[in-house]
C-alpha cells in the first residue's frame, strides 16, 4: 500500500515538474512569457530562439532539481516488481473488472 502511494505521488509530482519546466522553456509555454515578449520596450527582439537560449539553462536546472526531489524525497526505497506472473494477474483483474 505504501509503495503504491509513493509511486502515485512521484508520477503526479513528475507531471507537475514537467509542466513547470516546459512552460519555462518555451515562449508560449505560459502567459507571462508571451506578455514579456510583447512588451513595447523590447521592440520584438524576443523570438522563440532567443527565448529558448535564455530559458534552456533554467529548464535544465529545474529538471535536475525535480529528479533529485523525486529520487531522494519520494522514491527512496521504492522497489517495483515486474515479474510476468504478477503482471498477468493484474491484467486479468483489469480485464475482468471492465467486463462487469
Amino acid at each position: 500500500e505504501h509503495r503504491g502511494g509513493s509511486l502515485q505521488r512521484a508520477v503526479l509530482l513528475g507531471i507537475a515538474f514537467a509542466a513547470n519546466g516546459g512552460g519555462i522553456a518555451t515562449l508560449v509555454g505560459t502567459p507571462p512569457n508571451g506578455v514579456l515578449a510583447g512588451q513595447p520596450s523590447l521592440h520584438g527582439e524576443v523570438g522563440f530562439a532567443n527565448w529558448f537560449l535564455f530559458a534552456a539553462p533554467i529548464a535544465c536546472c529545474t529538471l535536475l532539481i525535480a529528479l533529485t526531489v523525486l529520487h531522494f524525497g519520494v522514491l527512496r526505497g521504492v522497489r517495483l516488481s515486474l515479474d510476468e506472473q504478477s503482471l498477468r494477474a493484474q491484467l486479468e483483474d483489469r480485464i475482468n473488472w471492465h467486463n462487469c
